[in-house]
């Protein structure tokens, strides 16, 4: 076999003698690859070692990965990625809670590390020290998740070979029951916030399943009262101390949604409201076009809306949940109706079916029971119709299903 040539750049391996601190010497080996200022060195307790390390080099340059010399640690690269990936192309919030995952948490424990020496048993002690610390399973999977997303972006400028993050084991998290309204405690719900002065806003949260930004960031000019349809086009965010109206979360999100009659009847007695109410001149001229505002006739804070939508759980009786809930009870009681998935996705504003059905869609136990009793009915009748359940024939039931 012949062996392969060097190329230009690729000195054959030197030996020097080195000394250490205390004065004792040892030997060193080293080769380079490359010329001039893109030069690597590489170095080795034996040749067989620098041979080794510089075989991996080349296979790196050859497959158009980046040499060694430009690798960055791993806080230069996340502070890189969020501000020339993430910030342009996602929401502000989006942007947002990445960097907070990652300055708070990534960059003080692994922000040293160079990225293509992350490895994953490093990045899977770095979870579990998160949950040492007391902090919750779900957060610690947010965590992996931001760091995950900006590996995937290392990947593609080939600067890793694998995603550490990915391959990391998440922590399980607990599961803990959702808070959903039944249809009755929806009609309370309404019944409770007819007079209440964000009252409208609360109908909509649950008629129509939008989300919060949505519905802070809705203008007058979005409601087509003639035809009957609702222009979601953007979302209220608070950034820097200001408010502002920025795109929706998904795409989605942007779709013109119904709007039924009493919705509609709701929006116009809010709306008549509004006028009667006296408030000071808005800050900014497209405040004055939003639909939801404080008394003043400012944007409304997320804090507030929490706070008054409590007091009126506790008026209506009602258990604690949060805002965001009224919207997975909007998906359930859409299961209730046996509305489709698919039409519900598009309620919703979902991006891909599986979120609608894996954190929304969840039967209510009143529909479970019916159903139950439904396929019982049907595995212990007859063909006539007659009931031959176990407490009716003296058996266990086996017989009418033939394993018996």
């Amino acid at each position: 076999m012949t062996e392969r040539r060097r190329l230009p750049g690729e000195g054959t391996i030197g030996t020097r003698i080195r000394k250490r601190t205390d004065g004792s010497e040892y030997i060193q080996h080293f080769a380079a690859l490359g010329s001039g200022r893109s030069r690597v060195w590489v170095y080795g307790k034996t040749p067989a070692e620098v041979a080794k390390r510089l075989a991996d080099l080349r296979k790196r340059r050859d497959e158009g990965q980046t040499t060694l010399k430009n690798i960055p640690r791993l806080d230069t690269f996340l502070e890189g990625w969020l501000e020339y990936v993430v910030r342009p192309s996602a929401t502000y919030n989006t942007y947002a809670f990445y960097r907070q995952q990652s300055r708070n948490h990534i960059i003080p424990a692994l922000g040293r590390r160079r990225v293509d020496r992350l490895t994953v048993a490093e990045v899977q002690a770095f979870l579990g020290s998160r949950l040492a610390a007391g902090l919750a399973p779900q957060t610690v999977r947010h965590i992996r998740a931001t760091l995950r997303a900006a590996l995937n972006v290392a990947m593609r400028w080939r600067l890793v070979t694998h995603n550490a993050a990915a391959l990391a084991t998440p922590p399980r998290v607990p599961y803990r029951e959702r808070a959903r309204l039944t249809p009755d405690q929806s009609r309370a719900l309404l019944a409770a916030v007819r007079t209440h002065r964000l009252g409208a806003l609360f109908t909509l949260a649950l008629a129509t399943g939008a989300r919060q930004g949505q519905l802070l960031g809705l203008r007058w000019q979005d409601i087509d009262f003639e035809n009957g349809v609702l222009h979601l086009r953007q979302a209220l965010h608070h950034r820097d101390g200001q408010y502002l109206l920025d795109a929706p979360k998904t795409r989605g999100s942007r779709a013109a949604v119904p709007l039924p009659a009493p919705l509609a009847s709701v929006l116009r007695d809010h709306e008549r409201q509004e006028s009667e109410d006296s408030c000071q001149p808005p800050g900014e001229a497209w405040e004055a076009e939003l639909v939801f505002r404080t008394e003043r006739g400012r944007p409304l804070a997320g804090h507030l809306v929490t706070t008054q939508f409590q007091r009126v759980l506790k008026v209506a009786g009602l258990p604690r949940m949060t805002f965001h809930d009224l919207r997975g009870s909007c998906a359930t009681l859409l299961a209730v109706l046996g509305v489709h998935p698919r039409v519900a996705m598009e309620i919703l504003g979902h991006a891909d079916f599986t979120t609608t059905m894996q954190y929304y869609t969840e039967v209510i136990g009143d529909e479970r029971r019916v159903a139950l009793e439904g396929l019982a009915g049907l595995l212990w009748r007859d063909d006539v119709g007659r009931d031959v359940g176990p407490a009716n024939n003296g058996t266990d039931g086996t017989a009418i299903l033939g394993t018996k």
